[in-house]
């Protein structure tokens, strides 16, 4: 065999080696982009899972919030209601004071019962006024901090 002819066997046995290995190559390619497609697909969707249980959380927590700051509302009005009423109170309290000094000094009476009609009045509403403010400040115990 000439030296040229070997030249080009061993030029054609490299050339066919190159093929055959980037046709392995390109096989083992194949196969990779199929499994990185693969393990992408389930990365996604353990992604998509996680964002998912993430924004699950984010409106639990919302919902959580929501309803905190409704408690919280609540509790200021019932805050602001009691001290309404506790304004009134003194203020009925004083109007019991000064019927109870008419009674006395103006119409000189003797002794003043509680059934007695101008005092039973004031008497009842103070009672009214004390269950609701005992109402609202068992309403603001449920509710809690």
């Amino acid at each position: 065999m000439a030296w040229s002819e070997r030249m080009k066997t061993i030029f054609d046995l490299g050339l066919q080696a190159s093929k055959d290995l980037a046709n392995a190559a390109g096989v083992k390619a194949v196969e990779i982009r199929g499994k990185a497609a693969e393990i992408g697909g389930k990365a996604g969707s353990t992604a998509a899972d996680l964002v998912g249980a993430a924004g699950a959380k984010a409106v639990d927590l919302g919902a959580m919030a929501s309803v905190k700051a409704q408690e919280i509302s609540e509790k200021g009005s019932l805050i602001v209601e009691i001290k309404k009423l506790e304004w009134q109170t003194a203020q009925l309290t004083a109007e019991l004071g000064c019927e109870v000094y008419r009674l006395f000094v103006e119409i000189d009476l003797p002794r003043i019962d509680r059934q007695a009609p101008e005092v039973k009045a004031i008497l009842d509403k103070l009672s009214e006024m004390r269950d609701a403010i005992d109402q609202k400040e068992a309403r603001i115990k449920e509710i809690g901090n």
